[in-house]
This record gives C-alpha cells, sequence and structure tokens, in this order.
C-alpha cells in the first residue's frame, strides 16, 4: 500500500480539498456543530443566503449564474454527520480527534487507517460547498440543504424547519455508495431499544471468570451490507455460547457488550462469563469451529475474524443462574437479523433487521436495534415482533423512535431528474445506469413531506463507495470524478 496524503491534489481539486477539511473537524452525529460553524461560515462569505436552524441543519441559496436564471430551482442535499467506528487496536476518541484520510496509489481509494472514513456522506457535502462557493460552474436557481443527525435520526433534524422551507422543484440527494444506481425510493427505519434486568445469585464453587471475544468481523452498514453474508458478532457469539451450553456445559453470564452503533453491523463482541476450568480446551474448540463455519458461510469476508478466551481481569463473586443465562442467549441466537423479507424479483430487500449494540450497565443488559421496511405498516409490525418476542425472554421497556420515514415513488422511470441523470451519466461514462430502492433509509422522504412539490421529482445519486459504517470504507477517486462531471452537466441540462 503506497499513501497519499495530499490527496486535494487529485481531481476534482475542489471537491477532494473540502473533503479533507471536513475530515479535519471531528463530526459524529449530534457533534455537528463546529463543522457547521465553518460550513455556514464559507457559505456567507460566498455569498449565499444561509439559514440555520435549531437542529444545526443549513439551507442555504445561491442564484443563477448568466444565462441559466430560466432553468428551475434544484435542492441539493447531504448529512454532515458520519458512524463513529473504529478498529478495536485504534485508541483514539474520534468524538474529538480528527480522521486521517489518505488515498492508496495502488488501488485508486480514499481511506482511513482503522477507523471510518465518513465518506458518507462528506463527499456529498463537499461537492455541495464546491458548487455553492465558487463561481467556475454554471447552473440555475440552487438551493442546499446540509442536514445533521441522519445515521442516528432524520426525523430530528427535518421537525425543525418549517414546513415548505424549499421552494425548489427538483432534489438530488447525494447520499448514495454505487454510480450504476439511482435510487427514487428507499426504506424506512425504526430504532428500537430494550432492556433486561440481570439477576446475580453467588457462583459455583470450582468456577472461574472468563471473558469470551468474537473480533475483527467485517462488520459495515446494516442496509448497504445487509446483502452480504456477514456475521454480526453479537448474535454470531451468543448462538455459539448457545448451542455450547446444550452440548456440552453450562456457563453463567456475567455480561455481554458489543456493537457501537446501532445501524452498523458489529465486528466486535465481549461476554464475560463464570466457566469451569476444565470444560475450557472444549469451549475454545467449539467457538473456534462456529467461527469457521460462519467464515466458510461468508464466502471470503469475515476471515480477520478472532477469536479469544482467556481469565478476566477481575474474578466475579455473582452470576446470572444457568437458567437465565440460557434465555439471555436464546434470544440473541434466534432474534432476527439481516434480510428478512425480499421483493419477489429477489432485487430489493423490503425488510430487514440489524442488533447493533448491546450493553451491560447497572446489572442491566441495555439493547439497540435497527428495523427496516419498505412500508410504515411493516416497521410497526416489526416493532411488535420484537416486543413479543424479548418479553418472553425477560426483556422489557421497549421503545421506537421513526429515524426515517419510508420514501416511495409512483412511477420511478417518469422522474425527470432520474432521467436527466441517466443521460448525462451516460454521455460522462459510456456505462447505465438504472432507477433502485436503497435498502437502508434516506432523507428524500421527510425533505418531500416538508415541502410536497418535490414528490416525484427526487433522486439520490453518489460515487462508489464500500463498506461504509465500518472500518474498512472507503471511496474511489475515479467514480468521484463521472460522478462529478455528471453533477455539472445534469445543473445545466435539467428542464
Amino acid at each position: 500500500m503506497s499513501r497519499k496524503f495530499d490527496f486535494e491534489t487529485l481531481e476534482p481539486r475542489g471537491v477532494l480539498s473540502w473533503f479533507k477539511k471536513i475530515c479535519a473537524i471531528p463530526h459524529g452525529s449530534y457533534n455537528e456543530a463546529a463543522l457547521a460553524d465553518m460550513l455556514k461560515h464559507e457559505l456567507n462569505k460566498a455569498g449565499c443566503y444561509v439559514k440555520q436552524f435549531s437542529s444545526g441543519a443549513i439551507l442555504a441559496r445561491k442564484k443563477a449564474t448568466k444565462g441559466y436564471e430560466k432553468k428551475p430551482t434544484v435542492l441539493l442535499q447531504a448529512h454532515m454527520d458520519m458512524v463513529l467506528t473504529k478498529r478495536a487496536d485504534v485508541k483514539i476518541d474520534l468524538n474529538t480527534t480528527p480522521i486521517k484520510p489518505f488515498y492508496d496509489t495502488t488501488d485508486g481509494y480514499i481511506k482511513c487507517d482503522g477507523t471510518t472514513l465518513g465518506a458518507d456522506n462528506g463527499i456529498g457535502v463537499a461537492a455541495i460547498m464546491e458548487i455553492m462557493t465558487s463561481n467556475k460552474y454554471n447552473h440555475g436557481p440552487l438551493e442546499a440543504l446540509l442536514s445533521v443527525t441522519e445515521e442516528i435520526d432524520i426525523q430530528y433534524c427535518m421537525n425543525s424547519i418549517p414546513k415548505k422551507s424549499f421552494k425548489a422543484k427538483h432534489l438530488l440527494n447525494l447520499d448514495i455508495e454505487s454510480p450504476e444506481k439511482m435510487y427514487t425510493s428507499s426504506n424506512g427505519a425504526n430504532r428500537v431499544v430494550c432492556e433486561r434486568p440481570l439477576v446475580y445469585k453467588p457462583v459455583h464453587k470450582g468456577t472461574k471468570t472468563y471473558l469470551v471475544q468474537i473480533s475483527h468481523l467485517d462488520g459495515g452498514h446494516s442496509a448497504l451490507a445487509v446483502h452480504n453474508p456477514l456475521s454480526n458478532a453479537i448474535t454470531l457469539l451468543c448462538e455459539a455460547m448457545y448451542s455450547f451450553t446444550q452440548d456440552h456445559s453450562k456457563v453463567s453470564l456475567v455480561s455481554i457488550d458489543g456493537g457501537n452503533a446501532f445501524n452498523a453491523i458489529p465486528r466486535k463482541a465481549d461476554m464475560v462469563i463464570q466457566a469451569d476450568p476444565k470444560d475450557l480446551p472444549e469451549l475454545k474448540k467449539h467457538l473456534r469451529h462456529a467461527l469457521d463455519v460462519a467464515i466458510t458461510m461468508a464466502q471470503g469476508l469475515d476471515k480477520e475474524g478472532r477469536i479469544t478466551v482467556k481469565l478476566a481481569d477481575k474474578q466475579v463473586k455473582q452470576a446470572c443462574d444457568y437458567d437465565e443465562t440460557e434465555q439471555i442467549l436464546w434470544f440473541f441466537a434466534y432474534i432476527p437479523t439481516g434480510i428478512e423479507k425480499m421483493d419477489i424479483t429477489m432485487k430489493h430487500i423490503f425488510a430487514s433487521h440489524n442488533v447493533g449494540i448491546v450493553k451491560t450497565e447497572n446489572n442491566i443488559l441495555k439493547v439497540s436495534m435497527m428495523p427496516r421496511c419498505f412500508f410504515s405498516d411493516g416497521l410497526e409490525y416489526q416493532f411488535n415482533k420484537l416486543r413479543y418476542f424479548g418479553t418472553k425472554f425477560g426483556f422489557r421497556n421497549f421503545q421506537h423512535l421513526l429515524t426515517c420515514v419510508p420514501w416511495l415513488t409512483e412511477h420511478p422511470d417518469k422522474v425527470e431528474i432520474a432521467q436527466t441523470w441517466s443521460k448525462c451519466f451516460t454521455k460522462v461514462t459510456g456505462r447505465y445506469t438504472f432507477p433502485a430502492k436503497d435498502p437502508g433509509g434516506i432523507e428524500p422522504a421527510a425533505i418531500i413531506d416538508n415541502s410536497p412539490q418535490l414528490l416525484n421529482h427526487a433522486v439520490a445519486v453518489g460515487p462508489r463507495m464500500y463498506d461504509c459504517h465500518s472500518p474498512l470504507e472507503r471511496v474511489e477517486v475515479k467514480s468521484i470524478v463521472e460522478w462529478w462531471k455528471t453533477l455539472l452537466l445534469v445543473l445545466k441540462e435539467i428542464k
């Protein structure tokens, strides 16, 4: 690997220069204020109309360049926040420490060493800033929305924006990771939380406290990577431990901790147990076999996965009894995870689910999950299913927060701005791009709810990215060039 840290000298220079500036300011969800201040300052300096809402989101407007005044207004939109994940060996606080992106000259991608990159959606923000602050490009009247908390709660951001705030005829969302697709619909998403009290009893005589860990799985975006046969570290560890208690020996649970983002597939999970030392060799063998099977089923993914079983730093005197341990392990082993429903063509994911975070705090097991579905009624159904299932195993206080409403376009092949994007993309690249449905959940639905004239006038596009929401995240520079040229051409040709 050959690293080039001054990648802003590459084309498109303006966009990559903005992206590097964005990377220099920590900007996880709910921590976008410093980045927003910088962007707002630059937009004001460029002479744009700028308004900031109570959530921190920014609306900017720019007049048309000469000769393009009769073009329809286009709303450009991207989100400022990024998902903060890192490898276990990376010892920095991403809330306060900037990431260090570099260009890998061997494969043509920008990436980071051991942390998320934030190309989702920093590249989109960078493109908007380049267009809004420069006089080099031809375009009609523009609006720009730089939103916040998209990765956590889109509705929090949109609820701060008064209804009918946008005047545009067309919406271009710049938050997609595949240039061969244009999204004209997307799933909705819920954040579901619940908890379970742990009842500890004196440990069995002769047992010791051990840390059991699965780590170094690939992880990834819980929607965009859900079609891959990736393992969820939390559910894989619990499934392996449950089968061990059924086929070999009993253990007592002390704690489970895994994942750091409810919308990312967990790469690592820790479990503290109380077990008989003589069972240790069989336990290690059993876990190794479970991971090997998972890696085989992953068809080349998760191959760096590791198993650790060692004495815990602290020996405990109390743990859950065998029955309670099995109930908890069974819940996580068999809770829905990954793809739940696909359409009849097997091309579109209609429903999926991810167990994102499990933490043990003050003798309470706290769980954060994300079900996604193409229909609002389906989101409610998923929540109730999780609630009924969890209640049977002692979980309680189920709550759900609608983070993103579903986005449905009735006739995606008739969306004018999508047609224009497709024609321009082919002019630039010689390739084709097609309407599709996003399996995750993106902002156009909430923006259309705010300004209904955008219904059936919206499309989401972006350059090629891989492994978003994971430390393997990367974006292809060649694809950024094509995407940027297409964007500029669309702004000139849109009617």
